[in-house]
């Protein structure tokens, strides 16, 4: 068996970053889902809606978790 620990609690999705965000978004009853403004992969060319991170860069928040994250 496995020990796991639970440290912290997270989001990123098309709703927003972070808990407050993703909560306020499905109270309000708001969908993530919309026309894509960026295609990220060669695999999604023809697709025209999809739910996008907006605003989010990894690389900024893999710097913000500090090294071994």
């Amino acid at each position: 068996m496995t020990a796991t620990a639970i440290t912290g609690m997270g989001v990123v999705c098309a709703l927003g970053q972070g808990v407050d965000a993703l909560l306020d978004g499905l109270r309000a009853g708001r969908s993530g889902i919309a026309l894509r403004e960026r295609t990220s992969t060669p695999l999604l060319e023809g697709c025209r809606i999809g739910a996008e991170i907006r605003g989010f860069a990894l690389d900024v928040a893999l710097e913000r978790a500090g090294p071994g994250r």
